[in-house]
C-alpha cells in the first residue's frame, strides 16, 4: 500500500535511472559490429520501457483513491454468468445440500466484485437492490465468496491485475513474446563479431528464458478468470461470442487449469483462490497473569531482555494462530445474512457504537454506558477482557461449546490485530493505551471483581 501511495517517486526513479540512464548506455557502449545487433538491442530495451512503465501504472491503479476514481468514472457492469456456462453443481460430502463447483463460485465473485471494490473505498451507492444481489448468491457459500472476493482485492492492491486484464494489458503480453523472438532471430542471424563462446551461450540463455516466461504469462493471462470477467464486459460483441459463446475460452481456460496443477505435482485445482483459513490470536489475560520472573522465563526470553528485545519477545512468544472453524464461518455468515435482510447491512463505517447491537439484544444497554470507552481500540481491550471474564464464569451446556470457542477465537484475534497487526486497523493505534491497560491488570487484577471489569478498564482511559 505504502509503494502505491508513492508512486510518483517511483515514476522519477524510472525516468532518470532507467529511461535516461539505460539508453545513454547503449548509446555510449553502442559498437558498429553490425546493424542486427543494435536492432535487436534497442528492441529488447523497448520491451523493458514498456513492461516498466506498466509497472508504474499498477502502483498507480494500485491506490484507493484510484479505484474509487475508476468506480466513479465508469460504472460497473453486472456479469450475466449464466449466459455461457451452465453452473456445476456438486453435492456436499457431509450432506444431500447442492453447491456449486469452484470455477462457478469464481465467476460469481467476479459478477459480483465491484461491491468489494465499493466497500473497500466507501462508496455504497452501487449496492444491487436485494432481490437481485440473493439471485446472485444462491447456491453459493457467502464465506467462500467472500474468500474470493479479498483474492481478487488482493491482485488489485499488489499485483498488476489493474492494468494486465486491460485492452492495453492484452496487447503487451501478446506483443512482448514476438518482439522478443524477432530480438532472437536477429541475433542469431547478426554478423560475425568475434564475441566469446561464454557470452554468445549466456546471451542465448537470457534469450531463451525471457521468451519462456513471456509465453507462459500469456498463456495465465489468457486463461485467467479475469479475461472471463473482461470479456463478459467488454462492448465489443464479435469477441464476446468468438470466445465465450462458441466455448474456446472454456477449453482454454481447463487446459491452463491443468497445467498448474500438472506443475504443482497435481495439486488440488480447487480452492486456488481460497484463504488459508489461519487467524491470529493473542490473549491480554494470559500475558498480564503469568510468572514474569528470571527464572520462570524462557533462555531466549532471558536473552531478549538483555538485548532490550523484550517488547518484541513478548509480542511474538505469546501470538499464535489457529484455524478458523466451521462454527466461526457459520456464525459469521449467518450474521451478515440477518443484517442484510433486516436492511442494517452496510458498506461503510458504522457508527453504531461497538456492541451496541448485542447489549440492545439483550437489553443492558443502561447497565454499560459510559464503559465501552471512546476510541476503538478501547472497545477492542474492553470487549475482549470483558469476554475472558464471562467464558469463564459462565457455564456453557454441550450446545454452546462451539459457539463459545467461536467467540473467544475472534476475541483473540482482535487483540492479535491489535498488538501485532495494527496497520489494518481503521485507526491510527496508541500503543500507551494498551501497555497502560497490561500495567493495570498486571498489579491489580484481584482486586477487581469480573462484574466491574468494564468500569476498572473505563477508569484507565479516562
Amino acid at each position: 500500500m505504502q509503494d502505491n501511495q508513492l508512486s510518483l517517486r517511483s515514476l522519477q526513479t524510472y525516468f532518470a535511472q532507467f529511461i535516461a540512464g539505460g539508453a545513454y548506455f547503449l548509446y555510449k557502449y553502442r559498437n558498429d559490429r553490425g546493424h542486427f545487433l543494435g536492432l535487436a538491442t534497442w528492441l529488447m530495451f523497448s520491451v523493458g520501457v514498456v513492461k516498466y512503465t506498466e509497472r508504474w501504472l499498477a502502483l498507480q491503479s494500485g491506490k484507493l483513491s484510484s479505484i474509487r476514481e475508476s468506480l466513479m468514472m465508469q460504472p460497473p457492469l453486472m456479469i450475466n454468468i449464466h449466459s455461457h456456462r451452465e453452473d456445476v453443481k456438486l453435492k456436499k460430502v457431509e450432506g444431500d445440500l447442492e453447491t456449486l463447483d469452484e470455477e462457478s463460485i469464481v465467476r460469481r465473485a467476479h459478477s459480483l466484485f465491484y461491491i468489494c471494490k465499493s466497500g473497500m473505498v466507501g462508496c455504497s451507492d452501487d449496492v444491487p437492490r436485494k432481490q437481485e444481489f440473493m439471485e446472485k448468491m444462491q447456491d453459493v457459500e457467502w464465506w467462500t465468496v467472500v474468500e474470493i472476493e479479498l483474492s481478487l482485492m488482493y491482485d488489485i492492491l499488489y499485483t498488476k491485475a489493474a492494468v494486465i486484464y486491460t485492452w492495453h494489458g492484452y496487447a503487451i503480453r501478446v506483443i512482448s513474446p514476438l518482439a522478443i523472438l524477432t530480438s532472437l532471430l536477429l541475433f542469431i542471424f547478426r554478423e560475425e563479431d568475434g564475441q566469446g563462446a561464454f557470452d554468445t551461450a549466456t546471451t542465448y540463455v537470457l534469450f531463451v528464458g525471457a521468451l519462456f516466461m513471456d509465453l507462459i504469462s500469456l498463456l495465465n493471462t489468457l486463461g485467467s478468470s479475469w479475461m472471463y470477467a473482461y470479456l463478459s464486459t467488454t462492448r465489443i460483441p464479435w469477441l464476446r461470442y468468438t470466445f465465450l459463446c462458441s466455448g474456446r475460452w472454456d477449453r482454454l481456460r481447463h487446459l491452463v487449469l491443468s497445467l498448474n496443477s500438472f506443475v504443482t505435482f497435481g495439486g488440488s485445482r480447487s480452492g486456488a483462490r481460497r484463504w488459508s483459513g489461519h487467524i491470529g490470536q493473542y490473549n491480554m489475560l494470559h500475558f498480564c497473569t503469568r510468572p514474569d520472573t528470571l527464572l520462570t522465563r524462557p533462555l531466549l526470553g532471558r536473552l531478549a531482555n538483555l538485548l532490550n528485545l523484550e517488547l518484541l519477545w513478548n509480542r511474538k512468544h505469546f501470538s499464535g494462530a489457529t484455524k478458523i472453524s466451521d462454527p466461526i464461518k457459520f456464525y459469521i455468515t449467518e450474521y451478515a445474512k440477518l443484517l442484510y435482510m433486516e436492511g442494517r447491512f452496510t458498506l461503510g463505517t458504522d457508527e453504531t457504537k461497538w456492541g451496541m447491537t448485542a447489549l440492545q439484544h439483550h437489553q443492558v444497554v443502561y447497565d454499560f454506558e459510559g464503559t465501552l470507552g471512546d476510541e476503538f481500540q478501547e472497545g477492542i481491550i474492553i470487549w475482549h477482557i470483558g469476554t475472558d471474564f464471562f467464558l469463564s464464569k459462565c457455564r456453557s451446556s454441550n450446545g454452546q461449546v462451539l459457539l463459545v470457542s467461536a467467540v473467544k477465537a475472534l476475541s483473540n484475534y482482535m487483540m492479535f490485530l491489535l498488538v501485532e497487526r495494527p496497520s489494518v486497523l481503521p485507526i491510527i493505534v496508541k500503543r500507551m493505551l494498551y501497555e497502560r491497560a497490561c500495567k493495570a491488570l498486571h498489579q491489580g487484577m484481584g482486586r477487581y471483581h469480573p462484574t466491574g471489569i468494564c468500569d476498572m478498564l473505563h477508569s484507565l482511559f479516562s
